[in-house]
């Protein structure tokens, strides 16, 4: 992506560019669609590494001088960030180390082959392929939210692949949970006897649902080997994920990458003054908008 200008942000003692830097395949065209319009609302610049086999993949230049081009790299498979070559993985984490910035990750490969896998160096495993996952919520402690707010429940996910995690290190801090629900049937007696002098006529059949509870988002704090970095479960086709993704990479760039709180209302005038009944602005409606400014509201009134 072309941008005309790059904002370049101090961080301690370093310079940055308000750059992110986006690893994909060549052939993953919805991801990088799907994800490359998500930056380009959020006005934050881009520029897409091409991930190869082996040893061919070639990084770009991640420093001009004394100030980093990127404020985060994103990954579109945990696997690719894992199988890359010596020199290429070291480059990276080094350029992270340095500059203090993070990777996020995602799993679009690893949901297309269902498996389960350890990965031994960041302490984790993942289940991949798990479907019919429900009631998302979020870890209200989970130190990533900004933009993002927990407190609610959202029953019904997209119907899609997710890959769950397994953390085994106290670096770890799970931001997402979502539930798999699996009916069971148990044959069991309705007398209290002996399991050898059960009679078939006293057996009853027992039908109920087991509830299982997995991590689908997850953040690595950075103490296992100084890089931050955050783990999606599943991509940004569902809504929730978007905004914890614009908190990630906020988190991953210590702030370099952050959204604005401020958030603006516009209010046509018509509807204020001579819309129908249960539109046009009553005196209450004045008052709560006259008590706003003690809260650091600014209300402003246009013509035109």
């Amino acid at each position: 992506m072309n941008e005309p200008e790059v904002f370049i942000y101090q961080l301690d003692s370093v310079f940055l560019k308000k750059r992110v830097l986006l690893a994909t395949r060549r052939t993953s065209v919805a991801f990088r669609s799907e994800i490359s319009r998500v930056l380009e609302e959020s006005r934050i610049p881009y520029e897409f590494v091409y991930l190869e086999i082996g040893d061919r993949t070639v990084f770009p230049k991640l420093t001009h001088g004394e100030i980093g081009r990127f404020s985060a790299v994103i990954f579109e498979s945990i696997k690719f960030y894992a199988t890359l070559d010596i020199a290429n993985r070291h480059f990276l984490d080094h350029y992270c180390r340095k500059f203090g910035i993070g990777i996020v990750l995602f799993t679009v490969q690893e949901t297309q082959e269902p498996n389960t896998r350890i990965f031994k160096e960041f302490h984790f495993g993942i289940k991949a392929g798990v479907s019919d996952l429900r009631n998302v919520e979020l870890n209200p402690s989970a130190c990533v939210l900004r933009l993002t707010r927990a407190g609610g429940i959202i029953e019904e996910p997209p119907k899609s692949k997710w890959s769950v995690f397994f953390p085994n290190h106290s670096t770890y801090e799970a931001v997402e949970f979502a539930t798999k629900e699996t009916a069971y049937t148990t044959l069991n007696t309705n007398k209290q006897t002996s399991s050898h002098n059960v009679k078939f006529e006293d057996l009853v059949l027992k039908e109920g649902v087991s509830s299982t509870r997995f991590t689908t988002v997850l953040t690595d704090l950075g103490h296992l080997d100084g890089v931050r970095r955050i783990y999606f479960g599943n991509g940004l086709s569902f809504w929730l994920h978007k905004l914890l993704f614009l908190d990630g990479l906020a988190f991953v760039s210590r702030g370099n990458l952050a959204q604005s709180l401020e958030r603006r209302i516009v209010v046509d005038i018509d509807d204020i003054f001579v819309g129908k009944a249960g539109i046009r602005m009553t005196k209450e409606d004045v008052r709560v908008s006259y008590s706003l400014k003690f809260y650091n509201t600014i209300l402003l009134y246009s013509h035109g």
